[in-house]
């Protein structure tokens, strides 16, 4: 039995993804995107169109690292589409909390937890 007390955190690498960055380009709204190609060892590469005038490197779900905020991602199984982009330049508008807890790495969460929950 193992009784946990505290919230644990668990850490995963960013940059996990090796994007191919090329040069088409499309706009999606009012953003001129340009395509970034993952190949996952998979015969149907994740296309993502990220936008450089927001110099935000997320995206949803995990993918990550491309030099613009993701506004369309096709993957094999589904698509994600932002919708709208909202923009405040508040500095104080923006603020992460560091949560109550203990952080550790997503390999030590495994090594520790990793059979625990299994049937």
């Amino acid at each position: 039995m193992v009784l946990i007390t505290k919230p644990i955190w668990c850490q995963k690498k960013s940059g996990l993804y090796k994007w191919t960055l090329t040069n088409e380009s499309k706009q999606i709204g009012k953003y001129r995107c340009f395509k970034a190609v993952l190949n996952n060892n998979t015969k149907f590469p994740t296309i993502a169109w990220y936008a450089p005038e927001l110099p935000v490197g997320f995206g949803p779900s995990y993918y990550q690292g491309l030099p613009g905020i993701i506004l369309l991602l096709e993957n094999p199984h589904i698509v994600f589409t932002a919708t709208k982009v909202s923009i405040n330049r508040n500095k104080d508008a923006f603020v992460i909390e560091k949560p109550e807890g203990v952080l550790i790495t997503a390999e030590a969460y495994k090594d520790k937890f990793g059979g625990i929950f299994k049937d």
